[in-house]
Formats: C-alpha cells, sequence, structure tokens
C-alpha cells in the first residue's frame, strides 16, 4: 500500500536531488507510461520493475517529459537516460545529454562532447570541443578538435580527417577549406576541382525522391557538370556554362547556354545541340522564343520552328508590357507583339514609344502625338508633352496645357499652366493659380466656383 502511494505522489512530483516538492506535471514520472515504478530509500530514490526487483538504486534525481519513453536520472552529479522500460540507453556518466537528432544524443563531460545513439551505444567518444549533425551527406556529425575540423558518419567512422579550417553544409555536399584552398565532399568523395555553387540546379522528376542536383565545376580553365553522384555528366570543355530551365503546360525543358571559342549554343544534358554555336549571346525570354546576337545585332529565335527571325534586328529589347516588347536600333524604337515576334509595329522611326489600350503615344523629332496600331496618325505629332488619361488626351502646347478627344477635338483650350490626370479625375490649375477638379466626363466636382 505505501509502494503504491509512493508511486502515485511521485508521479505528480518533480524530484531533484535536494528532494523539493514543487509540481512539474508536464516533467513528471507516469507509471502508466512506463514499465517501472519509482520508489523511495532514504534520501535517495531507486527504479523497480513489477516484480519489484530494483533496477537502478541510489538515484539523485530523476525526470520524464509528457508522452516521452525516456527518464532522464542523476546520481552523483552526473546524468544518463533511461528506457521507460528500465534500459539504459544513455550510461550515468555525463555533464549533459541532449538529444541531437533522431535517435542520436550528445553527451558532455568535462567539457567535451561526444555522440550516443540509444539503438547502438557510443557512436562517438567524449572527446571533441563541438558537433554538429548533418544531412548533407547521408547523416553525419561535423566535428571540431583542438581548432580543426573534420566529419564521421552516422556509424562513427571518419570520412573526412580532422585537419580542416572549416567544414560548411550545402545541400548534398560539404565545403571543406584549409590553407585558403576549397575541396567538396560528394557523394563520399572528396572533389578538388572547383565547384561554381551559384550556378547549381535542381531536375525535378515525378517525385521528389527523384529530384537531382548538378554541379557547374571548373577544371584546367574549362567548365563541365557533374551531378549529385559525383558522375561527370559534361566534360570540362567549355568556356562558361549557364543553365536555363523553360516551363511550358506544367513541362520542363531543361537547358545549358555554353559558351566555346567565344561563341554561344545550346545544348541539353546528353550535349544534343538545340542552337548552333555561332552566336555571341543566348538570352531565352518565353518557352517558345530566344534573342541571339550575331555581329552584334539581335534576333528573335523561335524554338518550335528552330528558325532565326532574320527579317529585322535590333540592338536592345524590353518586354515592357504582357503585350508588347520594346525594340531599340540607334536612337529609334518600336513595338513587337509577344505572341510571335516576327512582325514589327511601325518601322524604326519613333524616339520613344508607350501603348495605351492599342493606342500609342510617339515621340518624333522631340514632340508628341497618338496613333494607331496601324501607324495613322490620330493627334498630330506638335505637341511638348502628351498623355491618355480618363479616355481623353492631356496635352501641352506653347507652355499651356489643354485637353483632347481620342479624335482631336478641343475639350478644353489650351491656355491652363497646369493639367494633372489620375485614374479618375483630372486637376486643372487655372489661370489665377487656382485648382478645379473634374471627373472624366470633366464635369467639375472640387473648387468649382
Amino acid at each position: 500500500m505505501i509502494k503504491q502511494y509512493l508511486s502515485l505522489f511521485f508521479t505528480l512530483l518533480f524530484i531533484n536531488s535536494s528532494h523539493s516538492q514543487d509540481v512539474r506535471a508536464e516533467t513528471s514520472i507516469s507509471t502508466s507510461q512506463s514499465k517501472v515504478s519509482i520508489s523511495k530509500k532514504g534520501k535517495t530514490f531507486q527504479l523497480t520493475d513489477e516484480d519489484g526487483k530494483i533496477v537502478i538504486s541510489d538515484i539523485d534525481t530523476l525526470y520524464q517529459q509528457k508522452r516521452s519513453d525516456f527518464i532522464f536520472v542523476q546520481k552523483k552529479g552526473l546524468w544518463g537516460v533511461v528506457s521507460s522500460y528500465g534500459n539504459i540507453l544513455i550510461p550515468i556518466n555525463f555533464n549533459k545529454t541532449e538529444r541531437l537528432y533522431n535517435e542520436f544524443w550528445t553527451v558532455t563531460k568535462n567539457q567535451k562532447k561526444g555522440i550516443y545513439s540509444i539503438t547502438k551505444g557510443e557512436i562517438l567518444p567524449v572527446e571533441f570541443d563541438d558537433i554538429e549533425f548533418s544531412q548533407s551527406y547521408n547523416e553525419e556529425f561535423i566535428v571540431i578538435k583542438d581548432h580543426k575540423k573534420g566529419v564521421f558518419n552516422y556509424l562513427g567512422k571518419e570520412i573526412i580527417p580532422i585537419n580542416y579550417d572549416q567544414i560548411k553544409k550545402k545541400k548534398d555536399l560539404l565545403i571543406l577549406s584549409k590553407n585558403s584552398k576549397t575541396n567538396y565532399f560528394l557523394n563520399n568523395k572528396i572533389i578538388s576541382d572547383s565547384l561554381d555553387l551559384d550556378k547549381s540546379f535542381e531536375i525535378y522528376g515525378d517525385y521528389i525522391s527523384d529530384t537531382k542536383t548538378f554541379y557547374v565545376f571548373y577544371k584546367d580553365k574549362k567548365f563541365g557538370i557533374i551531378d549529385n553522384k559525383s558522375t561527370v555528366i559534361i566534360q570540362p570543355k567549355y568556356d562558361n556554362i549557364e543553365y536555363r530551365r523553360v516551363i511550358e503546360n506544367s513541362k520542363n525543358e531543361n537547358f545549358l547556354v555554353v559558351k566555346k571559342e567565344n561563341l554561344c549554343g545550346m545544348i541539353d544534358l546528353n550535349e544534343k545541340e538545340i542552337i548552333p554555336f555561332k552566336y555571341q549571346n543566348i538570352e531565352i525570354i518565353t518557352p517558345n522564343f530566344a534573342v541571339l546576337t550575331i555581329n552584334n545585332l539581335k534576333h528573335f529565335y523561335n524554338f518550335r520552328t528552330k528558325k532565326l527571325n532574320n527579317n529585322f534586328d535590333f540592338e536592345k529589347f524590353d518586354m515592357y508590357s504582357g503585350q508588347f516588347t520594346r525594340l531599340k536600333k540607334g536612337d529609334k524604337e518600336t513595338l513587337v507583339s509577344n505572341n510571335d515576334f516576327s512582325t514589327l509595329l511601325f518601322p524604326f522611326m519613333y524616339e520613344d514609344i508607350s501603348e495605351n489600350n492599342n493606342l500609342f503615344v510617339v515621340k518624333l523629332n522631340s514632340k508628341y502625338g497618338l496613333v494607331d496600331k496601324n501607324n495613322k496618325v490620330l493627334i498630330p505629332i506638335i505637341y511638348e508633352q502628351l498623355y491618355i488619361s480618363c479616355n481623353t488626351v492631356i496635352a501641352q502646347i506653347n507652355n499651356k496645357y489643354g485637353i483632347l478627344s481620342l479624335e482631336n477635338k478641343i475639350l478644353m483650350p489650351f491656355e491652363y499652366p497646369s493639367i494633372v490626370g489620375y485614374s479618375e479625375k483630372t486637376e486643372v490649375t487655372q489661370k489665377d493659380y487656382k485648382t478645379k477638379t473634374y471627373d472624366c466626363n470633366l464635369i467639375c466636382i472640387e473648387n468649382c466656383n
């Protein structure tokens, strides 16, 4: 009866070395979860099994976290971990025990650290200054000893000697630094070739597990590709490699823009040629189109037809809207539709073009006007400023502002110091410099007197 009372009593208490009885329900021993019971003997405690046999005696302190199978036990100032069935998982011999990852625990004694597994026992002896867990390769431990770093695997086998100044984790690999030189640990191999980690890329399969990482590496002044198994996919023979992913209808197309003998081409990971090596630059702009530079001039290339558009060329481009791309050549510009990039909207004749609902404000000889998509002039190109607002045209001529309709009818005479258009209103500065506000129908709505 007394024994049952004690078991129930200590279910509700956190028991420390001074035997304080502060209630700590979240860290109490719960005999309903455990095959061992607690009993008190003098100033210490003991764990007993269901038959009353002592499993561990002379315990100073012990506690169990809620819904945990582990009992933390302290004897003579040292800690260990016991299972709820009374099995010693970590010997009661350490200043500190701390769970690191899954089955692995860090143990500390005299300011040195080691690793224990609750299923395998000691993995690393207590002799390291610090230990960091990593999953860059499999499950490994980056250790520090005497200011040097090394790596052991999850079985405690040394896989990287403890002689590196720095070891950093990076997805599938470890970056190893020593004497200002960098090596890489990839798929259980130390690679001395330089990797350009900024150019690494992933190719996805149907499942997450199908994802593969690829790395651009540098050897003998040339670039190649290796995968995350450290298998060479493309031998180092290119002057530069840039990965490009094109996505169309949820399908990934993976390309490499490569440079060889100062000319660019495009290949796939099997080195099948997609675009021949004769261009100064290749820029992919949509799933179906690229911009290729040859003789310092740019052309559109169609991936579907595998043809280069030689009908026109340009020096710069800007995909400034979802509908049009702006092309520049010299000091002139035009637009091309983003649907097929095949036909110029206008000749290269304007200094500036901006589009608004298929109407185009154009600049010619430093003057502005309005044209339609057929280059028909709707408002003469004679104004110092011009823009569309509230479906009307605000313009300036001879330093005076007025408002025109889209059909070039004067709606407000050119006699105002300033007119500013917004999406739903227009503010007109009067000759006396007071401002009236109009709606989009040019009906005064503020300061009308």
